[in-house]
């Protein structure tokens, strides 16, 4: 009986450590740039891909309604069984049945080709062309909108992995502080309330990390869900920022460059566009459709002779075909005056989102020049930090500083380098969020 609860021991042991092992093998570190993240987003996201197939879509109706300029080409044949005709007085007496051939056939084939429409099938074009630009566009939108979310997510992934690398090295630092202090203790060299005081401090910086491994794993979990990626990897930011080229234009050059690129302003014009074709479109209805028809058919029995000719009648004919629709002038006034007052409509939405873009660009370029400055302060703080580290240090070499001097120094030194990483990092966030404002990330 032992020896059967030893060997399910065993068995659980070793599905443990498959199960373990498996976990670990799918588990992987990926280190990626900023320009690999864009790429990853643009391929892999979902949204993008449910926007691109629109897009498809799009394109194919256009090429439909491109198609419509094509001749209509019609082709029937039939094949028909007739009864004997039955032939009635006009006072509807005197009935008497009139034998017929009874299987009958036809063969028609037809052609028309349109020359003139009133301007539908340009402005059906037009339209199907519109509407593409606006699912070309809607694609554009959504890739800058992926894209500003990635990378808001990946550089609060890099402060936080950051500011987990201060607090693990604040954590040992306490740590063999307090050890120093419990062995000076013993010897009567220092209070007991000291040692109890950077016990507590050590209690809060592992519960200051603790939410800060908590928000790593809620970062990377939202990055690694937009790039479908697998839940077990683990996204390592690479931010080199020597290799990134900051743009030093002003903040002029940057409103003009979101009038030219930016898709929130070009989904109005290519609405103008929309609204411009669907204008001309009930317009054409106003006008003549012109166009040249033939046709050519041959049927059997010749039914229109008495007695019925049981013989073939070829018959064709060529022409030109003219239709108007008179009631097309006050059934499309109303949607005219509508089409109106939505391009009214249009012309205030462009100039509010120019507004709200002008707005955000100079909130944007304030924080990234203010950013920058911060830098540059951050940068004086690591130079004094670590010359204060360098004083100390040698002080305490020479027994005429404390090792809470030491230590308060290097956590000093370390804050510093945190903080300055942080201040490039938001430099480099209010980068993107320019560009991305601006319409070109």
């Amino acid at each position: 009986m032992k020896y059967r609860y030893n060997m399910i021991q065993l068995l659980v042991m070793i599905v443990m450590a498959v199960f373990l092992f498996t976990c670990n093998a799918s588990a992987r570190s990926i280190s990626l740039t900023i320009e690999d993240l864009f790429q990853q987003v643009e391929v892999d996201n979902t949204e993008i891909r449910i926007a691109c197939n629109e897009r498809e879509v799009a394109f194919m109706r256009e090429r439909a309604e491109k198609d419509c300029w094509l001749p209509d080409i019609g082709l029937m044949l039939e094949e028909d069984y007739l009864g004997n005709a039955y032939v009635l007085d006009r006072d509807l007496g005197g009935g008497s049945r009139s034998p017929m051939t009874h299987w009958g056939n036809s063969l028609s084939i037809s052609v028309y080709q349109p020359i003139y429409t009133g301007g539908e099938l340009t402005a059906r074009v037009a339209r199907a062309d519109a509407q593409y630009r606006i699912a070309d566009n809607n694609v554009e939108l959504i890739k800058i909108r992926m894209k500003m979310t990635v990378v808001k997510l990946y550089l609060e992934l890099a402060k936080n992995l950051n500011l987990l690398g201060v607090y693990d090295e604040n954590i040992r630092i306490t740590c063999g502080l307090i050890d120093e202090m419990k062995a000076r203790a013993s010897q009567g060299l220092v209070l007991a309330n000291d040692v109890t005081r950077y016990e507590l401090n050590l209690s809060n910086l592992k519960y200051d990390r603790l939410a800060v491994v908590n928000s790593i794993s809620n970062l990377n979990y939202s990055l690694v869900s937009y790039l479908q990626m697998n839940d077990t990897d683990t996204i390592v930011p690479a931010i080199d920022f020597d290799r990134i080229n900051f743009s030093a234009m002003p903040l002029p050059e940057w409103r003009k460059l979101s009038r030219a690129e930016s898709p929130v302003l070009k989904y109005y014009e290519f609405q103008w566009n929309l609204l411009k074709s669907s204008v001309k479109l009930f317009k054409s209805d106003r006008l003549p459709k012109i166009g040249i028809g033939a046709a050519a058919s041959l049927s059997a029995p010749i039914t229109t002779h008495t007695p019925v000719l049981d013989k073939n009648l070829g018959k064709w004919y060529v022409g030109l075909k003219i239709s108007f629709t008179p009631s097309a002038f006050y059934k499309s006034t109303h949607k005219i005056q509508a089409a109106t007052l939505e391009r009214d409509h249009l012309i205030d939405s462009y100039k509010g989102s120019e507004e709200e873009i002008d707005r955000n660009l100079d909130r944007a370029y304030r924080n990234y020049i203010e950013a920058i400055e911060h830098v540059w302060t951050q940068r004086k703080n690591v130079d004094l930090a670590s010359e204060n580290y360098r004083i100390v240090e040698r002080r305490y070499g020479s027994d005429l500083s404390l090792l809470t001097d030491m230590l308060d120094a290097s956590a000093s030194k370390l804050d510093a380098e945190m903080r300055l990483v942080n201040a490039r990092v938001d430099v480099l966030y209010y980068y993107f969020q320019l560009k991305y404002i601006s319409g070109v990330i």
